[in-house]
């Protein structure tokens, strides 16, 4: 069962993640050119399906949009998702997929909005003023 957002929120702040950590993540991980953004973020929608992990795929699923990523193909990376996880998992993936696109279509920023709001930031602003470079560039480019 995936933890309810607002208690992961609470978690991270309570804890202050590790700068170092976020860094690896943001700062190394994210860094790396082998992968697009786009795609890397592709991979992580693909991911977070087969485990059901509800709550982080719509971060993804924004995160994956902002990065270039179209309705059409996230549409289809759940959809091969089928393969690997099976049918329930999926019809899952594409329903929070559905749920994400129609908040963006209601919004007032237009069809294709996805707000700032929507995308989960559970650091404390402590914790991003520790942050390299780097990890903030990619970051701000993430939630933007």
């Amino acid at each position: 069962m995936a933890v309810p957002l607002r208690i992961a929120q609470k978690l991270f702040a309570y804890f202050d993640i590790p700068a170092d950590f976020i860094d690896h993540v943001f700062g190394n991980l994210y860094a790396r050119d082998v992968l697009t953004q786009r795609e890397r973020e592709l991979c992580a929608v693909a991911a977070l399906c087969v485990l059901n992990r509800a709550n982080e795929l719509k971060s993804h699923i924004i995160a994956a949009v902002r990065a270039g990523a179209t309705k059409a193909e996230v549409a289809e990376v759940l959809l091969q998702m089928s393969t690997y996880g099976g049918m329930p998992v999926c019809i899952e993936g594409l329903e929070t997929a559905r749920q994400v696109f129609d908040k963006g279509r209601r919004s007032r920023k237009g069809p294709n909005s996805l707000g700032r709001e929507s995308l989960w930031m559970p650091f404390s602003t402590q914790a991003l003023s520790r942050w390299s470079e780097p990890t903030r560039r990619i970051w701000d480019t993430l939630s933007s």
